[in-house]
């Protein structure tokens, strides 16, 4: 590896100083944060000409020289051959090495580091050395989405790494968790971000010991299981809807989901080549996974209405979830239900109208509680709905289905 020192911009009266790091095809520029009057520099000898003020910079640029060629000699040592991997790992160290000025130089930023895993992840495999080639989900795109909008929502413009040890981010990251996220929403957040800092060091952005503290993990409750029941779920089927065809076609969706199990990001973009004789295959979008889910009466019956061209109504998560409040309050669906959720550890507790709280995922709970209820074996049920053996997710709905069904025996002996 070559190491030799430019002029950002040799036209202007002066210049910062950039140490360019050369290997094979591939450079690095790493600015010095040092800035030289453009006619004291020799482009030749890529220093401060003799006779000219800042001679005392030319002794910095030779240390600086002399450490990027030890750094590189460690990465060496450490194996490090990646051509990307090797320019981080030098850029981050030699910007540790304090040889820098520091008052102007461009660092490696949170903000860079971001783009650098999201082009990464547009790829289709995760960014993580510790779990190399397997797929990005669909879900895992929009939970880091979601990551990226809050870092931009809350950082300063180019902000470094240790920004997140200070207590600014602290008050900043602490508020957001108020206004915006439950614990159970908060964990699956920093987890992701998490993440993204291992990727950080794996790929030599930033060299950490610990996590900062502020992106410790809450502890965990478990969430308020909210599914229809099979009288509800009838109501909804049976509503008259000839005079809204909007809320017609959300709802046949809605029950497609409910006699399927699959997600919305599934029936969204469903049509007629998912759909044979006796049963829908499609891959996942979230898991990628292939699915197969028998047709039963009562989903035939949805499916007809669409045959043989079946082709679904097209609609945004968010107003497919605003139709659907709208059709179960026209669907009597008023049964209260009392919700539990933590923030910072307390107990927040809300009672409110299954229609007030239904959202698309409930087709998916309720698709496996009630198959549950109604006698399937849990294995058949996990083989349509894609959860895996011991999912603590899915062991949750098995105990939430028990619970129903001693209710239903205490009211039938009342």
């Amino acid at each position: 590896m070559k190491f030799s020192f430019f002029l950002k911009d040799s036209k202007k009266e002066s210049s910062l100083i950039y140490l360019v790091a050369r290997v094979g095809d591939g450079r690095i520029k790493i600015s010095t944060g040092f800035t030289v009057t453009t006619k004291s520099w020799s482009a030749v000898k890529a220093r401060v000409k003799p006779n000219y003020a800042g001679q005392e910079l030319n002794v910095r640029l030779d240390r600086i020289e002399a450490a990027s060629k030890e750094i590189y000699n460690r990465a060496r040592v450490l194996e490090i051959t990646d051509t990307n991997d090797l320019f981080n790992y030098i850029k981050n160290a030699i910007v540790e090495s304090g040889l820098l000025d520091r008052r102007s130089m461009d660092t490696t930023t949170i903000q860079y580091a971001i783009g650098e895993f999201r082009k990464q992840l547009k790829q289709g495999t995760r960014p993580n050395k510790r779990k190399v080639g397997t797929t990005v989900s669909y879900s895992y795109l929009q939970h880091f989405q979601t990551v990226d909008n809050f870092l931009t929502e809350i950082l300063p413009d180019k902000s470094s790494f240790p920004y997140l040890n200070t207590k600014e981010f602290a008050a900043k990251f602490i508020e957001y968790r108020k206004n915006h996220w439950s614990d159970a929403t908060s964990i699956k957040y920093i987890r992701l971000l998490r993440r993204f800092l291992l990727w950080c060091k794996d790929t030599h952005l930033y060299n950490f010991e610990e996590f900062p503290q502020i992106l410790n993990l809450p502890e965990e409750h478990e969430a308020t299981l909210f599914a229809l029941d099979d009288e509800e779920l009838k109501a909804i089927e049976n509503l008259e809807l000839s005079d809204r065809p909007a809320l017609d076609k959300v709802r046949d969706l809605f029950l497609i989901s409910c006699y399927t199990g699959l997600r919305y990001s599934d029936v969204s973009r469903f049509g007629g080549e998912h759909i044979g004789s006796t049963e829908i295959r499609l891959s996942t979008k979230k898991t990628g996974e292939s699915v197969r889910c028998p047709i039963t009466p009562r989903l035939r019956r949805v499916l007809d209405k669409y045959a043989p061209q079946y082709l679904f109504h097209k609609i945004s998560s968010q107003r497919a979830n605003e139709h659907l409040k709208l059709i179960a309050r026209k669907a009597e669906v008023l049964g209260m239900i009392e919700m539990v959720t933590y923030k910072f550890g307390e107990k927040v507790v809300e009672v409110k109208p299954k229609c007030d709280l239904i959202a698309w995922h409930c087709s998916r709970r309720t698709f496996i509680t009630l198959s549950l209820v109604k006698g399937v074996q849990p294995m058949a049920v996990q083989t349509v709905s894609g959860h895996k053996k011991d999912s603590k997710a899915f062991n949750r709905y098995v105990k939430f289905a028990d619970n129903q069904v001693d209710a239903q025996m205490n009211s039938a002996w009342d």
